[in-house]
């Protein structure tokens, strides 16, 4: 977010409301800081629905903060253009228009946009193209084209070139790309250079190295060592190590009440893929009331990974009729448990 200028938090009739937005936010009075940067907008200024746009961003209004977006980008700020793209992209899928947005970002010159048009044309498969976009961007001196690209290519198969710009992005403190790299290399079985690797992105306080540390550690046994990562994630702020956290503790007999609570730690910090973690481990406790709840949750917030499990759920409750449409949406989504299973419905069915 950009906040530029800094001046006193008194209402001088002299200062604008620009500059008492700032004063406000710098103060952390939101509630006011929200209220001016519309005013600024409203009075003409496309900096002020920026700003505003990036308040409601980090509230999670992100309705809101795409309306804000939206009348920066139509007043000229090059910086709304991205963000407005960025949430369509990641919070509606709407790669159409988003797709659009960084298009016309990059025909004004603005080469940001290579690595965010990029991730969504390899979302939709165009790998070649977005591949191509990343090498771009890293020619035009923006390191995360190292991360995307090894992501890319890790995704293709090529692995040994994944690591090697994975690589590169640690050693340009490319934020992420310590958990990528060490994943990556646990997964090649070099558990003590990931590792290595992994401890050096927590001494850089990157917020994915934690979670990634910690559970190589779990996986490992070493329970202690864990939960110190874990817990000075925490202390530093990085709430997105809750759910990775409940995974830990899920896995360890007699910590299951401690499970339960990181889990839902994780939703309070707005981390709504622990609805499916949670449903699971409520289902595993014997509470299957509490698990169907969480279940639908995840499902309600979009998180396609719970249609299978859930009709496993219905199945396993003898509510076959309504299982078979979220196994047919898992099949849909690609998941080959589901296609097996229906496979095998329609067998019976058959016979």
């Amino acid at each position: 977010m950009r906040i530029e200028v800094h001046v006193s938090a008194s209402d001088d009739k002299n200062t604008s409301p620009m500059e008492m937005a700032v004063a406000a936010h710098v103060a952390g009075d939101l509630t006011r800081a929200v209220a001016l940067y519309r005013e600024s907008g409203e009075q003409g200024d496309p900096e002020g629905w920026f700003q505003l746009g990036s308040l409601l961003s980090d509230q999670d209004r992100i309705d809101d903060a795409i309306d804000a977006y939206r009348k920066a980008a139509a007043g000229g700020v090059p910086e709304a253009r991205l963000n407005l793209a960025n949430a369509l992209a990641d919070y509606y899928d709407e790669t159409d228009e988003a797709e659009r947005l960084y298009r016309e970002a990059l025909d004004a010159g603005d080469t940001r946009a290579l690595v965010e048009l990029g991730v969504v044309l390899d979302r939709l498969g165009e790998t070649r193209e977005a591949q191509s976009l990343f090498r771009q961007s890293i020619a035009s001196g923006d390191p995360r084209g190292h991360l995307r690209l090894g992501h890319a290519l890790e995704r293709s198969g090529d692995v040994e070139q994944a690591l090697a710009e994975y690589r590169q992005a640690v050693a340009e403190q490319v934020p992420g790309s310590w958990s990528h790299l060490g994943v990556l290399l646990k997964e090649q079985g070099a558990a003590d250079e990931a590792e290595e690797f992994l401890r050096s992105g927590v001494d850089a306080d990157d917020d994915w190295a934690y979670g990634s540390l910690g559970e190589l550690l779990c996986q490992e046994g070493r329970i202690h060592e864990a939960q110190a990562v874990f817990e000075q994630a925490i202390e530093h702020g990085h709430d997105r190590v809750w759910l990775t956290y409940g995974n830990c503790l899920s896995s360890i007999e007699g910590r299951e009440e401690e499970a339960e609570a990181a889990y839902r730690q994780a939703l309070a910090h707005g981390d709504e893929d622990a609805h499916l973690n949670l449903a699971s481990h409520l289902r595993d406790q014997g509470r299957p009331e509490e698990a169907e709840e969480e279940f639908r949750q995840a499902l309600e917030v979009g998180d396609g990974a719970a249609a299978y499990p859930y009709a496993v759920y219905l199945l396993g409750a003898g509510r076959r009729d309504e299982a078979q449409a979220h196994l047919a949406a898992a099949a849909e989504g690609g998941n080959e448990d589901a296609k097996a299973l229906m496979a095998e419905h329609e067998s019976e069915r058959d016979d």
